[in-house]
């Protein structure tokens, strides 16, 4: 059975939507979803991080604690002329299991591999019940990265391993269908009456660092800013999916200076 923790994430990101102030937002039925991204860089052509955060919830969805639409896909287009490089830093390789096993996440992955943290939330169909809270430490990997996620639900810690990949300036995120337990996806997350009981992403937070190696013509940069600043700023934009089908577009835009 997959693990409870799956959804926080679910490529996703406390519903506090409220203490944080989203660039764009876009709504899918009665589901409003926040995004925001910018580089942690704003000069061109220099070694940056980047943070990213998302939050959704259907105010009007009573009936299921106001849990939001399912997202299945979450990807993300990092603005033109930046560059990836996954070989500017040592790459992990750990399994789910190998990081469930270390003392300390990071015992699992090669020294210097840990690019950034944050934290999440996930909320099931119980009303009443508050969000699960947890955090989320991300590594690089081959052309993409892992999303360690912990999250702390009633009785014990509850963990999930998430794997973006880059596809050229897409970052593509399949988000894993949770259930609340005994589901399974493979049904559905159906129960024994034959009602789908899942458990959905509300809030997902990641900084990360700039990242580089080696010295002059032989440095590589993990995440390299546009060469350019154009008088609008760098654009990001996140492309979402849900389970229904629907689709929604949301811009972002990171502050630069020439």
């Amino acid at each position: 059975m997959r693990k409870l923790v799956v959804v926080a994430l679910a490529g996703i990101l406390t519903l506090a939507v409220t203490a944080i102030a989203f660039a764009a937002s876009e709504t899918s039925g009665t589901t409003v979803q926040n995004y925001d991204q910018v580089y942690s860089q704003k000069k061109p052509a220099k070694s940056t991080g980047t943070t990213f955060s998302t939050s959704s919830t259907d105010e009007q969805n009573t009936a299921k604690n106001k849990q939001p639409k399912r997202v299945t896909n979450f990807d993300i287009t990092f603005p033109k002329g930046s560059k990836v490089d996954s070989k500017a830093a040592p790459q992990c390789k750990a399994t789910e299991n190998e990081f469930n096993s270390a003392e300390d996440p990071d015992d699992a992955c090669p020294k210097g591999s840990k690019i950034g943290s944050g934290k999440v939330a996930a909320r099931t169909d119980i009303n009443g019940v508050a969000d699960l809270q947890g955090v989320v430490s991300a590594y690089n990997a081959n052309k993409g990265l892992l999303l360690y996620v912990q999250v702390q639900a009633p009785g014990a810690a509850q963990t999930l391993l998430i794997k973006p990949k880059f596809r050229g300036l897409r970052l593509l995120t399949s988000v894993p269908h949770t259930c609340l337990p005994p589901g399974v996806p493979t049904n559905d997350c159906k129960d024994a009456n034959g009602n789908s009981r899942d458990v959905i992403l509300t809030n997902f937070e990641l900084k990360t660092k700039p990242v580089s190696s080696r010295k002059g013509k032989k440095r590589r940069q993990l995440i390299t800013t546009p060469k350019t600043c154009p008088s609008g700023g760098w654009a990001f934009q996140a492309d979402i999916k849900y389970a229904d089908g629907s689709k929604v577009k949301i811009p972002a835009k990171s502050p630069c200076r020439k």
